[in-house]
């Protein structure tokens, strides 16, 4: 094993799996559950489902499990291994989780256990690390930056995000994700804007989120009144 090169590998904050020269043999990442709300009336066939009440479903975080197995390495070494993964993975907060199976999106989240088992046979280091993560993957780059690297051919659109307004202007927001996202906006000067069939909204000149604003999945239309320039900055989220 020692010959051969690690391709798959994850990197959190100051630890990266093939650094350790950990090979990956399993990754377990299955679908989030639902948040579910559900009403059981008597005398009324089956149940009542409000989970989607505002129009899409909404799910706990996601574990993510990984198994590492290190080869050809004296017990004394794979104590200190193991105590470095340790070390690495358990003392930071929640933050960004690297796999090279998805290399275009990152994971958000925490390790929550690191276990180990020594195999005394073949110097041997069986390390599973679980993660409790966000229940999307989140893509790298704002939608869209124009960077041909990472652009998803199979997935994404291509989709102007920046417009300059003389008056009005109609324009289409896409969004490739799973689920809704709120945009960051950035404008020069103060602008009305209407997405879809929502109440227009006032954004004075500056940088910023709005709670009220968010791009649906797929083809948003997009009204905007004012003189300016105006940019809209998003990142897809897909249930990976």
């Amino acid at each position: 094993m020692g010959n051969l090169e690690i391709k798959e590998y994850i990197q959190f904050m100051g630890f990266n799996s093939k650094n350790e020269k950990l090979y990956l043999m399993e990754r377990n990442a299955p679908t989030p559950d639902e948040k579910e709300i559900l009403k059981n009336l008597p005398f009324k066939q089956g149940v009542l489902d409000f989970s989607a009440l505002l129009g899409s479903r909404v799910f706990e975080n996601r574990k993510i499990e990984y198994v590492f197995m290190l080869f050809n390495t004296p017990y004394n070494q794979r104590k200190i291994v193991e105590r470095n993964i340790k070390q690495k993975l358990m003392v930071h907060p929640r933050n960004k989780l690297y796999d090279t199976h998805d290399a275009n999106y990152y994971w958000l989240g925490k390790c929550k256990s690191v276990e180990v088992e020594n195999g005394e046979q073949f110097n041997q280091l069986t390390v599973t690390i679980v993660f409790d993560c966000y229940p999307y993957m989140i893509s790298h780059t704002n939608y869209f930056d124009d960077l041909w690297d990472v652009f998803d051919f199979d997935d994404d659109v291509a989709n102007y995000t920046k417009y300059t307004v003389k008056g009005s202007l109609d324009f289409p927001l896409f969004n490739a994700g799973s689920v809704s996202i709120k945009p960051k906006i950035t404008a020069d000067s103060r602008f009305t804007f209407k997405v879809n069939d929502e109440e227009p909204i006032i954004f004075e000149a500056g940088s910023k989120q709005d709670y009220y604003l968010s791009l649906r999945p797929g083809v948003n239309d997009v009204h905007v009144e004012g003189t300016g320039t105006i940019q809209f900055h998003y990142q897809k989220e897909v249930m990976g």
